[in-house]
């Protein structure tokens, strides 16, 4: 990526109490990604960070991720797994995040 200043406002609601596990059916369909449980874990953290989002509970937001989301590889998520991936993220995930960023930055470019 070319070394230029880019500067990204982007406002994020999320709204807890649509992240249940419960849909009007009972059933819930969840969101599946092509990001690893530690990119999603890391993403989040850098939402919080950055002050992006907020909740005065990480931890149940972190759940209810969850709740509602899959990756290609883990059927399931586990919340324990999510949040130790949030505190502590390797350096692979951070250059893997890097280069996503990177890309969705380069793809607002094209549809301009």
């Amino acid at each position: 990526m070319p070394n230029k200043k880019q500067e990204v406002d982007i406002n994020i609601k999320i709204d807890l109490a649509t992240l249940s596990n419960h849909t009007s059916k009972g059933q819930s369909e969840k969101v599946v990604t092509t990001l690893t449980v530690a990119q999603i874990a890391y993403l989040i953290k850098l939402l919080f960070d950055t002050n992006v989002i907020s909740a005065s509970n990480k931890s149940e937001v972190l759940t209810r991720l969850t709740n509602c989301m899959v990756t290609k590889n883990a059927r399931e998520i586990s919340p324990k797994s999510l949040k130790a991936k949030f505190y502590s993220a390797d350096p692979g995930t951070k250059i893997s995040t890097k280069r996503l960023l990177e890309k969705l930055l380069d793809s607002i470019e094209v549809y301009e």
